[in-house]
Formats: C-alpha cells, structure tokens, sequence
C-alpha cells in the first residue's frame, strides 16, 4: 500500500523493499481521456528517492516497475493520489523517462544529438523482461535515426 511519509514524500513496500518517491506534480494527460467522457485523465509526475547504486542496479529498476504494476492492479494511485490517474511519469535515469499506465512502458531515451528515440512494450510478466526488452529495441533504433519509436508485444524471435 502506498503511504504518506510526510509533506510530498510517499513510500510502498514491494517484496519487503522501501520504494520512496517524492510527488512531483499531477498534470491533465495531453492524449488520454477517460472513456466515455470529455475528462482528460491525469499524470502522476513524481522522482524515486534512491543512491546512485540502487539507480545503475538493474533489479532495484526491475523492482521499481514491477511495484508500480502492482500498485496499479490494485487501484492504490486513484486512491491515494485522486481518481483518474492513468500515467504515471518517472525518470529510471538522467536520459530515459518512463510513462507506465497499466501493462504498458514506455521508454524515451534523450539521445547526445538532441533527438528522442522511443521505445515502447504492450504487455509483460515482471519488470526485468521490461527493462531487458527496452535494451534490445534500443539498440534495434540505433543512434543514426531520427525521432523514431518502436512498439513490442515480446512476440519477436530473439
């Protein structure tokens, strides 16, 4: 369950491990809205509270998703944060901001030229895959392209 700590500071205990994250804003979506309704649905902007080892740990990253997926099956962010939180925007390191909703990430990776490349995954088992499966089309992208974003269901021969 996630809980307030104090002031903009949230904490949730996945598999016995704090994840602290700091609220950073919750924003009107600019491309969902809530079915059958002119309501936009929202973003829940917020920063993970962690030391640089846990954010070059690939299971802390793996973790942090995975306790995102299961707050989100259980409806704890339209709880504690209002309704209609569909969105939830992170940074996993200083070049690639996450936007999670539900069984979908989406990976936007600022590159050194200034372009943004964009990976995004459908559906997945735990957050290790995720993270394993954004690598793999980031590297599929390469960086000589421009702009571009690639969608996988993991339904592609490795």
């Amino acid at each position: 369950m996630i809980e307030k700590v104090r002031d903009s500071i949230y904490r949730s205990v996945y598999k016995g491990q704090e994840i602290s994250f700091k609220l950073l804003d919750i924003k009107e979506s600019d491309h969902m809205w809530i079915i059958g309704s002119e309501q936009r649905g929202k973003e829940l902007h917020i920063e993970f509270e962690t030391t640089n080892e846990e954010t070059t740990d690939m299971q802390y990253c793996a973790n942090l998703l995975n306790a995102l997926k299961e707050a989100s099956k259980e409806n704890e962010f339209s709880v504690v944060f209002g309704r209609f939180i569909l969105e939830i925007i992170f940074k996993l390191n200083e070049r690639v901001t996450i936007r999670f909703s539900g069984n979908n990430v989406r990976a936007e990776l600022e590159s050194s030229d200034g372009k943004t490349r964009i990976a995004e995954t459908s559906f997945y088992a735990d957050g290790m895959s995720v993270l394993d499966e954004l690598d793999r089309l980031f590297l599929k992208l390469g960086e000589d392209t421009e702009n571009l974003w690639i969608c996988s269901d993991f339904e592609d021969e490795r």
